[in-house]
């Protein structure tokens, strides 16, 4: 016989079999509540929302640097003027 304070899984699967009626019931009232509030509350969408701009900073004694021009690539023809004929 187990000790007056020992417990098993057993005997709290025991106490769920026997409550099973309050179980269920409490649940599905909780599921039923909260179904109907779901329904009934009108939805409320909020945001806010914070944009800080700051002047970039760019010290007059940088380089200014600039592509070459053929490093640049150029648009090429797709269709030769025979593709067309």
């Amino acid at each position: 016989m187990p000790d007056v304070g020992e417990h098993h899984l057993s005997d709290y699967l025991a106490i769920l079999r026997r409550r099973k009626r309050q179980v269920l019931g409490t649940a599905g009232v909780v599921f039923l509540i909260s179904g109907i509030l779901a329904f009934v509350i009108p939805p409320v969408y909020r945001s806010t929302a914070t944009i800080l701009i700051e002047q970039q900073e760019v010290p007059s004694a940088a380089p200014q640097q600039h592509a070459p021009q053929s490093a640049v690539p150029q648009p090429q023809e797709r269709w030769s003027h025979h593709a067309l004929e």
